[in-house]
């Protein structure tokens, strides 16, 4: 019992699975030529894409000591390796490592486009360290361009930390040429005047006090040369604080949040100000800087808050941090030039002094005494020169970078590209939802006739059967037919299946034509002596499949029946019945044969059957002749059903000859076969001649939408018996 209750439960699954398997039989080509398309791209993708092999290299973003962790709002951390990627794929990072690529791999050079294409950077989750991937064809190619980039980015780095020191260094070799040049002037005009002057050495209190004045000299130059170095620090530090002013406005417009865009903005207007305060001279303590400090504070942590949640949004603020640490360097230069600006101020009162107490000196003697100071003071400055340049050597040199190699690639054995089992697989499921949607999308736009309200509301006749969806198209499947004619014939057909399967929905769906039709024909007054043809809008509609099974039902009941086959193109009762090659209609009409000759009993009581006949040649000449009446005729007056297989409307117009005759049809419709536009022709041409559309029949209907969820049940039942049937025989 629990067992019947659970087939049951499952069953309307398995009806409406069924539907879906002959939906998509039906379908079957539309599927295919669907599901293939995508299939074969992606095996022949699989076939001739090349391996494509991933190298990657890592380095580690040491923190440097003297970083100041401004603001609580933005982690400077974080900041730091986002600007970090933007510098390993820079222009100047690709360069370097192309340039480094044609020394290492003349033969096979990398160029820039290939490396930006293959370039692949980020950052591991919770760590200091990026990760540089490359894509290549070969392991040793995807390897060497990781290990360059790498390599190029720790020279940038490097380089990017020592700018500072270089400026300063390269204005002290400036400098030391041009006292270098000054002083060789200086002690050739110095030998030259002694000579001509006959002058050659000064008093011990002048000398003195040239000494001091010398020393007042390089001292200053010193402040000087000091001085400029500090401007030329702080003109970097305003140059590089006003382009990273310029990329932030940039960035702040990628912040989509409304609430997030207008914090954004109050930041940037209050950097803005904090930064011109101090490039104004404020200093740190200054009472406006502390207060703007505090609410740029508050406005970080507002922002932070804002954005906690926007799902894959992350303010590009990364140049906040950059841009305090450039203000606090530029304020620290211009202490320092302040300072040396006051220094320099004193060394040149104090020289001045001493330039007019040298004045009261004799001509000579004076003139002597320049040259000896001048001398001195370029000696002395050379000197002090020499000892800056190899202090900023050794400041350039002491600069490290924050970045080194974690780990360099090497060449990869195996392809990481393409995934052939997982494209393969991809694919075939991409083929079949590709096959389902084409086939969802033609049942969709089919317009065809494959109910029975639209084949009533087309033909304006009444449906008097629907056949359900049975066995295969052809109709060779499952049942046996009887043959009068050939004892023992085994032929496999649906057209007899009222007699070889009485228990099955189509049987039964048979059986309530028949009694919808013996109604009609009693409702008109016709009960007796009635003769019909059955025909259909096209071939291969199932007609002679239900003439036959009629034509049982009728005789199974008492009804004398006989069944003609007047379908001279596509005969098919003849294998049915086995009576092929026998003398039927065409010989009869061509004078061939008698009535008795060509009608045939069947092993069925009150069914006989009349044939197509023998070499039924020129068919619209045979259904043409006279004869054909008096064979109708002849039939009603011995049978009281004579029901006859005309041929189909279309493309012949056999059944205007028929018409003539036989005047009442009925019309057998294959769902899902012919347009409405097709069916409403066919009956117009049926009335135009003469005929009349007793009803239709729907064949081949989906059967949920004839016997509900009994069907499934009811057809499983009687496979199991007539299984249990065959077998027994």
């Amino acid at each position: 019992m629990h067992r019947n209750q659970t087939f049951w439960s499952f069953e309307p699954v398995f009806r409406e699975v069924a539907r879906l398997g002959r939906v998509a039989w039906r379908r079957r080509w539309p599927f295919v030529a669907a599901a293939v398309l995508p299939i074969l791209a992606t095996v022949i993708y699989v076939a001739t894409a090349p391996d494509r092999y991933a190298g990657t290299a890592r380095v580690i973003i040491g923190k440097d000591a003297a970083t100041l962790e401004l603001g609580p709002g933005f982690a400077p951390k974080s900041n730091e390796l986002e600007n970090q990627l933007e510098m390993i794929k820079s222009r100047e990072v690709i360069a370097n490592a192309v340039a480094a690529g044609r020394r290492l791999y003349p033969q096979e050079p990398p160029d820039s486009a290939e490396i930006k294409a293959a370039l692949k950077v980020k950052a591991l989750s919770s760590t200091d360290i990026i990760e540089i991937k490359t894509e290549a064809r070969s392991g040793e190619r995807a390897a060497a361009l990781a290990n360059l980039v790498a390599d190029a980015y720790i020279e940038a780095h490097l380089r990017d930390r020592r700018k500072s020191a270089s400026k300063a260094k390269e204005f002290i070799e400036g400098q030391l040429a041009l006292y270098e040049r000054r002083l060789r002037a200086s002690e050739r005009e110095l030998e030259d005047y002694k000579r001509t002057a006959g002058v050659a050495s000064l008093a011990a209190e002048t000398t003195e006090l040239i000494e001091a004045e010398a020393d007042f000299n390089q001292a200053l130059e010193k402040a000087r040369v000091d001085f400029a170095v500090a401007e030329s620090k702080q003109a970097y530090y305003e140059h590089e604080l006003r382009e990273t002013q310029k990329k932030l406005l940039v960035e702040a417009t990628n912040v989509s949040s409304p609430v997030a865009r207008q914090l954004q903005e109050k930041l940037i207007t209050l950097e803005y100000r904090y930064a011109n305060l101090i490039l104004k001279g404020y200093s740190l303590s200054h009472p406006e800087l502390s207060a703007l400090d505090g609410e740029i504070d508050l406005t970080k942590q507002k922002l932070a808050e804002a954005v906690v949640g926007a799902a894959n949004e992350e303010p590009k603020l990364n140049l906040f941090t950059k841009i305090e640490n450039l203000a606090l360097e530029l304020d620290v230069a211009r202490a320092e030039v302040a300072a040396l600006s006051t220094r320099k101020r004193e060394l040149a009162g104090t020289v001045a002094a001493g330039e007019a107490r040298l004045a009261a000196l004799p001509e000579k003697e004076l003139e002597l005494a320049r040259l000896v100071r001048e001398k001195e003071a370029n000696e002395s400055i050379y000197m002090m020169l020499l000892e800056k340049r190899e202090e900023a050597r050794i400041a350039v040199a002491s600069e490290v970078g924050t970045a080194r190699v974690f780990s360099r690639e090497v060449p990869p054995t195996k392809p990481f590209a393409p995934r052939r089992k997982q494209s393969l697989f991809l694919g075939i499921l991409a083929g079949l939802l590709f096959g389902v949607a084409a086939v969802a999308s033609v049942e969709y736009f089919d317009r065809t006739v494959k109910s029975p309200a639209a084949a009533q509301q087309v033909t304006g006749a009444p449906v008097l059967g629907v056949i359900p969806v049975f066995g295969r198209r052809r109709g060779k499947e499952y049942y046996r037919a009887r043959a009068g004619g050939k004892q023992g014939h085994t032929a496999l057909l649906a057209a007899g299946v009222v007699l070889d399967a009485p228990k099955s929905p189509t049987a039964e769906a048979f059986r309530q034509l028949y009694a919808h039709l013996a109604h009609l024909f009693v409702t008109n007054g016709i009960e007796k002596n009635v003769a019909v043809g059955l025909t259909s809008a096209r071939a291969q509609e199932g007609k002679s499949t239900v003439a036959s099974n009629v034509a049982v039902c009728f005789a199974q009941l008492g009804t004398p029946t006989v069944l003609v086959d007047a379908d001279v193109e596509r005969s098919t009762l003849g294998d049915v019945y086995g009576v092929a090659g026998r003398p039927g209609l065409a010989d009869f009409l061509r004078g061939e044969a008698t009535w008795e000759g060509i009608i045939v009993p069947t092993d069925i009581e009150n069914l006989a059957i009349v044939s197509v006949g023998t070499d039924p040649s020129t068919p619209p000449a045979l259904l043409a002749s006279p004869k054909l009446g008096s064979l109708v005729e002849r039939a009603k007056q011995e049978f009281g059903l004579v029901l006859v297989d005309v041929p189909p409307v279309f493309p012949v117009a056999d059944v205007a000859l028929v018409a003539g005759v036989i005047k009442m049809f009925l019309l057998v419709v294959r769902a899902g076969v012919v347009s409405p536009q097709e069916l409403d022709r066919a009956v117009h041409t049926i009335k135009q001649v003469g005929g009349e559309v007793l009803g239709v029949v729907l064949n081949a209907a989906e059967p949920s939408e004839t016997y509900g969820y009994g069907y499934y049940h009811y057809r499983q039942y009687y496979k199991r018996e007539g299984a249990e049937v065959h077998r027994q025989s």
